[in-house]
């Protein structure tokens, strides 16, 4: 079911592969939901929420990431370094074909869509109105516009970040190690705050593994910050609320 786009909204809620993640009654929106609660889905297992997402290709707003590099005093954020970064992990076969602004052979893989009839009259409106069909990925500065949509397909099949990086060095890289069915729990902090390891269930047993060089955390926006505050590492007053030590 994974493979197959179209079961894609399917596939949330099920407790295999999605986190099903809830947010707090929101008072200023999600008038239409149940309690104003929404739905946050998050992928569970090897490629995380790419398991289960929309698959649509979309970098990023272009001003967003200039907008980083002058906060930050840091140029390899800007959006001139970062198209050839994206043109690097690209293997493009989408609706727009600038080499300037797209790469081949990278090991994401990215593809047109079928463009329903709907969304062809939807395109031509747009155009009747004055708008360009524009691709959303090029390096503006006009980033308005309507464009027919690019995926991460494979012959028609979702591509996940695990088909991308993992999938073909999974049994032959020596250095790379996959707990399956385990879960951190814990950053481990030395006397200097300094993180040698993290701590984590398998199969209901506690187990620990250590790092030589850096931890890092890539377990999305909810449960990065969820780890850091088990660790000890955020707002003060919340974590003695919670009886987490600081």
């Amino acid at each position: 079911m994974l493979r197959i786009p179209l079961m894609t909204y399917f596939l949330h809620g099920i407790g295999a592969v999605d986190w099903k993640w809830r947010t707090v009654p929101q008072k200023s929106a999600c008038f239409a939901l149940r309690n104003n609660i929404s739905a946050w889905p998050a992928g569970i297992g090897l490629g995380g929420s790419s398991n289960i997402n929309g698959m649509i290709y979309f970098r990023g707003n272009i001003q967003g990431f200039d907008t980083i590099a002058n906060s930050t005093g840091n140029d390899a954020w800007s959006m001139t370094n970062m198209l050839e970064i994206f043109k690097e992990i690209e293997d493009y076969h989408g609706y727009f074909t600038d080499s300037k602004a797209h790469g081949r052979g990278g090991r994401l893989s990215i593809e047109k869509s079928h463009l329903h009839q709907c969304s062809i009259q939807l395109l031509r409106a747009a155009q009747e109105l004055g708008y360009k069909i524009r691709d959303p990925n090029t390096n503006g500065p006009i980033t308005d516009g309507f464009a027919p949509m690019d995926f991460y397909l494979k012959n028609g099949r979702r591509w996940s970040a695990f088909d991308g990086y993992l999938s073909d060095i999974i049994d032959t890289r020596q250095t790379l190690t996959i707990r399956k069915y385990a879960t951190v729990t814990k950053v481990l902090l030395d006397d200097t705050n300094r993180a040698y390891g993290v701590e984590y269930i398998q199969n209901g047993v506690t187990r620990v593994a250590l790092a030589s060089k850096e931890v890092i955390l890539s377990a999305g926006s909810i449960q990065s910050a969820k780890l850091l505050m088990l660790s000890g590492i955020g707002p003060k007053d919340h974590l003695k609320e919670l009886g987490v030590s600081y």
